[in-house]
């Protein structure tokens, strides 16, 4: 944003520039989206989201496409897309790895995070490898499913 430093984005920011990755959107259509992408925790108000689009559209992340009365539609620019990307930090990845079961976060974050292979996880929690490598796929696929959303 132009007054804002360099650093992560909001929450509402985070989640109105995710709404655009794969198509352009109305305010209407953002507030649907976020509002179910973060099953109604995150609430936009039509004063937020507009504040946050006019400064979305003064900071080059997304473009108006048309105009229909009072409805506009809006999409993301390369540079929005590249600072969406550019947001996806530890603590996005570490919100989603936390919504794994258990038994599958364990090992997935000692794989991917520390460093052990699926026949040390599994000595050290006393589990066949296969059984590790079971779960480790799990958690992939639940991590693909969720970024998909």
């Amino acid at each position: 944003m132009a007054g804002r430093e360099k650093g992560p984005l909001t929450e509402p920011m985070y989640y109105v520039l995710m709404s655009f990755l794969r198509s352009e959107m109305c305010g209407t259509q953002i507030s649907e989206f976020v509002d179910r992408k973060t099953a109604g925790r995150v609430r936009l108000g039509p004063g937020t989201l507009y504040t946050l689009l006019a400064k979305f559209q003064d900071e080059g992340f997304i473009t108006e496409t048309s105009v229909d009365g009072r409805k506009r539609t809006y999409q993301l620019t390369a540079k929005g897309r590249a600072a969406f990307e550019e947001d996806l930090s530890q603590a996005a990845v570490a919100q989603l790895i936390a919504r794994l079961p258990e038994g599958e976060r364990t090992v997935f974050t000692l794989r991917y995070f520390e460093g052990y292979n699926a026949k040390e996880l599994g000595d050290m929690f006393d589990l066949p490898s296969a059984t590790v490598r079971s779960r480790l796929a799990s958690a992939k696929r639940r991590l693909r499913e969720w970024i998909e959303e």
